[in-house]
């Protein structure tokens, strides 16, 4: 693991020292924090690569923290410690912006899992920011080679179009951009971008966080972050990664489009990336076929000198 800094708050004392040591003990730098207040103003004035949070908490608890942080424009992945009486809440604080959290006890091993995969996931947002900070002021991939050329011409060609589409390349290479540029100028740009990092979801609790509470939002229930895309795009980050347990019911919700609590209907356009090509991932088992691969492909490269520049 590679040194990351790390913020982590708890009011158990033994805990928080605890927890310090063993993050420690990898490589990473820890700052402990027994209250969530003095943590937030500690990353406002200078962000850490990761918070590891207690939810429950005196004061400000876990979720506070998570909604303060994102209010004080601190973009900053955030993993939180729950009971088990609290999977609820803890599902509730992954739909408004958690990268995860994990139910006590936890396993030492599976804790360090998933704090390096939600740092991974903040490297790669980072990397996106880089790349959305490179457009030009019509919001395009930048760059004259054929290959951008090629790449800004197969956008505004099936942009329009209320089609589903899957984009491939490697990362760092503009997949999340595509997406975007694909719903601002799609059938819905007025309607949400949800995004939904399929390596990302939480061992527990993955079904709420996509389909949401049975019940349907007529009652007032969360209806789910793919509900939530209604009337806009959904977008599934990573989709060869997504586990094959959640692959039939999501494969039938967008066959059929519709919600999965109150059966209401929903319109959204699909847009999902993998890094793979899609067929590898069919060959290998990894994916299963239909509206999870949508009918049109974008793929996506490294910016390249153009002939002129060379």
């Amino acid at each position: 693991m590679s040194g990351a800094r790390l913020f982590v708050v708890d009011d158990d004392p033994d805990h928080l020292e605890g927890l310090c040591d063993l993050i420690g003990a990898v490589g990473h730098r820890t700052e402990g924090f027994a209250e969530a207040r003095a943590a937030l103003e500690a990353a406002v004035a200078a962000p850490p690569d990761l918070v590891l949070t207690d939810l429950r908490m005196p004061g400000m608890d876990g979720i506070g923290l998570l909604t303060a942080l994102a209010e004080a424009g601190c973009d900053v992945p955030v993993v939180l410690l729950t009971g088990h009486g609290d999977v609820v809440q803890a599902v509730r604080a992954m739909q408004q912006g958690a990268e995860d959290f994990l139910e006590k006890p936890y396993d030492a091993g599976h804790l360090l899992m998933v704090i390096e995969r939600a740092l991974k996931t903040g490297r790669l947002k980072a990397e996106v920011a880089r790349l959305q900070d490179r457009l030009d002021a019509q919001g395009e991939f930048i760059g004259e080679s054929r290959t951008m050329a090629a790449l800004r011409a197969t956008l505004a060609e099936i942009a329009p179009l209320d089609i589903d589409v899957v984009v491939t390349g490697e990362t760092g290479t503009g997949k999340e951009l595509a997406a975007r540029l694909l719903h601002h100028r799609g059938p819905r740009p007025e309607g949400p971008f949800v995004v939904v990092n399929c390596a990302t979801l939480p061992d527990s609790g993955a079904e709420a966080v996509l389909f949401g509470d049975a019940r349907g939002a007529a009652e007032g229930a969360d209806p789910g972050l793919i509900a939530a895309a209604d009337g806009g795009t959904l977008f599934l980050d990573q989709i060869d990664a997504l586990s094959a347990t959640l692959q039939p019911k999501l494969l039938r919700i967008l066959q059929t489009r519709q919600a999965e609590g109150d059966g209401r209907a929903l319109a959204f356009r699909v847009v999902a990336s993998a890094s793979r090509l899609a067929a590898r991932c069919h060959r290998r088992g990894q994916l299963s076929r239909g509206p999870l691969l949508p009918h049109r492909r974008v793929r996506t490269r490294a910016a390249q000198p153009s002939a002129g520049a060379r």
